[in-house]
């Protein structure tokens, strides 16, 4: 029997939207993050508004769009977030996404070779609400719920020239 993780894995690769990972460490918090207002800074280029020392990965996702949505049919969420399956993402056993981490959607100076390509501009970015391994004897793939991430562009694209790009295992 063919495992599901072999075929989602083979499906993501096919034609993968390469997309920079933010993994955050949670157990470093940045400089930036100023107690009196409990909060990082947005500007910061070291930690990219997260708070915490980060890692930029390049990774290859596919995407897909909540069914739901297009119905007009909505889900009941909590106040301030957008429905959590509005866009969904998928990633292979190797990415280990977390809750709260970022994804960059970016332009690359390499079209039609991503994955040797270095991003030239930022399209979108989310953050991973929900990061929800799927299983069949072990971890085949993950599903990721994604919400707008809403970012200073400018401080954004700024850091991550700053950041050395890791290339993500999958």
């Amino acid at each position: 029997m063919r495992k599901i993780k072999e075929g989602v894995r083979e499906i993501i690769l096919k034609s993968p939207i390469w997309s920079l990972y933010i993994r955050r460490d949670l157990r470093l918090p940045c400089d930036c993050y100023s107690s009196p207002y409990n909060a990082p800074s947005h500007f910061c280029t070291k930690c990219l508004g997260t708070g915490h020392v980060i890692r930029v990965e390049k990774v290859p996702l596919r995407f897909s769009m909540n069914t739901r949505e297009l119905k007009g049919e909505n889900d009941v969420t909590l106040l301030g977030r957008i429905d959590q399956a509005t866009l969904r993402a998928y990633s292979t056993d190797k990415v280990h996404p977390k809750d709260n981490d970022l994804i960059v959607h970016t332009l690359w100076n390499k079209p039609g070779e991503e994955r040797d390509a270095l991003p030239t501009s930022v399209l979108r970015v989310y953050s991973v609400q929900i990061a929800f391994p799927m299983m069949q004897d072990e971890i085949s793939f993950y599903e990721l719920g994604l919400n707008p991430y809403h970012a200073y562009l400018p401080e954004l694209i700024n850091g991550l020239r700053e950041h050395p790009l890791n290339i993500g295992v999958y």
